[in-house]
């Protein structure tokens, strides 16, 4: 007696065999895919740490600027005080950077998330700053303090410590002697890193009264 013969299915073979192969290429597709973006997804968050991280240094070189300019007010080429507007978003004083003994009206001011920097410088007999002649400078972008003071003024009686009161706004421009700066930078709102928080305060010198 002949032993029976068992004929196995060759297309049955084939095809699983297929559906094998069809999964291990949607798995190494799969993986190729998830490599992909976590490379695309990291390399876009590197590119906002370091716009984040140049956003910052430039803030902060605005900052150095605007301290040592505040700290040397001085008086005007027209007896005007020294002070002319002090709000949350702008302050405007007279300063001498460029050690010419002639003051210029400074004025530093937020417009559309960038921190600008106006100059105008006295020209004339009688000297006057006229204000067609401001010349504007973008110092620092991304800055996003929407409602929150970039200014705030403090008096006399200010010590940070134990009178430590802000002015209310507007401030009687007279009694201002220290003034707070404060940015907050963000390159990017809607994604990581968190917005950079710079900020000081600065004794204005030549209006000290408390030595």
């Amino acid at each position: 007696m002949k032993p029976a013969l068992i004929k196995h299915n060759s297309s049955s073979e084939k095809g699983l065999t297929l559906i094998e192969l069809l999964v291990v290429i949607g798995i190494i597709t799969l993986i190729i895919g998830s490599i992909f973006v976590f490379y695309d997804q990291g390399f876009e968050l590197g590119r906002r740490d370091l716009n984040q991280v140049a956003a910052q240094g430039a803030a902060a070189r605005t900052l150095s600027d605007m301290v040592s300019e505040i700290r040397e007010v001085s008086e005007t080429a027209t007896g005007a005080y020294n002070i002319e507007k002090a709000t949350k978003q702008e302050f405007i004083f007279f300063s001498d950077p460029d050690n010419d003994n002639v003051a210029e009206r400074i004025r530093y001011f937020l417009d559309n998330n960038e921190l600008k920097r106006g100059t105008t410088e006295p020209v004339g007999d009688p000297l006057s700053y006229p204000l067609d002649q401001e010349a504007v400078i973008s110092k620092c972008k991304y800055v996003v303090n929407g409602e929150t003071p970039v200014f705030t003024y403090y008096d006399e009686n200010y010590d940070g410590w134990i009178n430590t009161s802000s002015l209310s706004y507007p401030p009687n421009i007279q009694e201002i002697r220290t003034v707070g700066i404060y940015l907050l930078v963000d390159t990017d709102v809607n994604h990581p890193p968190l917005a950079t928080e710079i900020g000081t305060q600065v004794n204005l010198r030549n209006l000290k009264t408390n030595l």
